[in-house]
């Protein structure tokens, strides 16, 4: 597995954007009304709109919902409360032999290329994943002190496979609406995979799918 560089030239905030904090929109807690809500909370709209929203402003939402944003880093005030469209999940990509990884120059998902085709069975964009367990619906983030570790996990993703779809790397992303600023995590060279009417399951690591050591 490998992980992406940071920090090239006119993109030193792209660490900002790498917000790994949610698996899926849909495991965030529906928003409701005339509730206490504190810094760094998230919420969906009671209407899922595919957006998760972060408290940015501790407050007391409204009795009526807002209107939601839909474009990243925008922001709503909710009575004394404030929230921000944060993201739109972390999803799991499938690209063919004819992409080549740089993890050079590669940063967002418009450097990507050559997704598997949408159909039968695969969705352009990729699958969102989450941890159902220790992470509560979101991704697990696990960092080890006497290591420096810092692990990235999330449960195993399930395709089911019409017909025969080929590929050979699975590319974690972060989807912020927009290609160009939507972060790239890191990938996972398989080989060539090669499916027939069957389901094909992305197992990850026992170690998690990125392991990152600060130094």
């Amino acid at each position: 597995m490998a992980a992406y560089r940071y920090g090239l030239a006119a993109k030193s905030n792209v660490m900002g954007l790498v917000r790994l904090e949610v698996g899926t929109p849909a495991s965030a807690a529906s928003w409701t009304g005339s509730t206490g809500y504190s810094f760094g909370d998230f919420v969906r709209p009671t209407t899922p709109n595919g957006w998760v929203y972060k408290c940015i402003g501790a407050g007391t939402s409204n009795s009526g919902e807002p209107t939601w944003p839909t474009a990243f880093a925008e922001s709503v005030d909710d009575n004394t409360a404030t929230w921000e469209a944060y993201s739109k999940g972390v999803k799991l990509r499938l690209h063919t032999t004819s992409h080549t990884p740089d993890q050079d120059a590669d940063q967002f998902i418009s450097d990507l290329d050559n997704e598997l085709a949408s159909g039968n069975g695969y969705t352009s964009g990729g699958e969102l994943v989450l941890d159902t367990g220790a992470g509560n619906g979101k991704l697990d983030l696990t960092y080890t002190g006497a290591t420096n570790k810092l692990n990235v996990d999330f449960d195993d993703v399930t395709w089911s496979f019409t017909g025969t779809k080929a590929f050979v790397y699975a590319i974690l992303v972060v989807d912020l609406g927009v290609d160009s600023i939507s972060p790239l995590i890191g990938y996972d060279n398989m080989g060539s995979q090669s499916v027939t009417d069957a389901d094909f399951t992305y197992q990850v690591n026992a170690n998690g799918f990125l392991e990152v050591t600060a130094t």
